[in-house]
């Protein structure tokens, strides 16, 4: 960069994974790039489109910069997304799952209603049925297991959740693709 900037002084050089400059994108490479998408997901689309995108590229930090508003924010909401993900099978309570991330509930749905313009209850439900979309679409399990992996009591309110978010039934889904 620096052998760039003398040669091509005319040229302002930033340190960045992805310049917007105005009609012109530039980016670093392949992670850069798909930070570059996140990011133009989350301008067109919104925060919790370019999170489920992340997920399904099974990218850790799917808020960081792209997606957070002031300085620890982003932090916040990756650690709580993380303990989110790690408990999906056996969901925690906001409260808890605000403990876990050392922060009061108050604070746990400022952030995330912040960041990602959604209450947590509801990023987790959607973290769960991302995950059931996963397992509808990768594995041969029944609805009624992939129900129990992803926190649910039984299969026909998962079924409901799972409509309701994507438009059709699991079956449905599983049948179609």
């Amino acid at each position: 960069m620096t052998a760039f900037s003398e040669q091509f002084p005319q040229v302002d050089t930033v340190r960045e994974r992805f310049v917007v400059d105005r009609d012109r994108v530039t980016c670093s490479g392949a992670m850069a790039a798909f930070d570059l998408v996140c990011h133009m997901i989350d301008q067109d689309h919104g925060a919790l489109l370019a999170m489920d995108v992340a997920q399904l590229f099974m990218s850790r930090d799917v808020t960081d910069h792209r997606l957070g508003s002031g300085i620890g924010v982003g932090r916040l909401v990756n650690r709580t997304l993380a303990i989110m993900r790690e408990n999906v099978e056996t969901p925690l309570s906001i409260p808890a799952l605000a403990r876990s991330v050392g922060c009061t509930q108050k604070t746990l749905e400022t952030r995330m209603q912040a960041t990602l313009k959604a209450t947590p209850q509801a990023v987790y439900r959607r973290t769960r049925l991302i995950h059931a979309r996963h397992l509808v679409l990768d594995t041969d399990l029944s609805v009624a297991e992939i129900a129990q992996r992803c926190g649910y009591d039984n299969a026909s309110a998962m079924t409901r959740a799972f409509r309701a978010l994507f438009g059709m039934s699991p079956r449905d889904l599983r049948t179609n693709f």
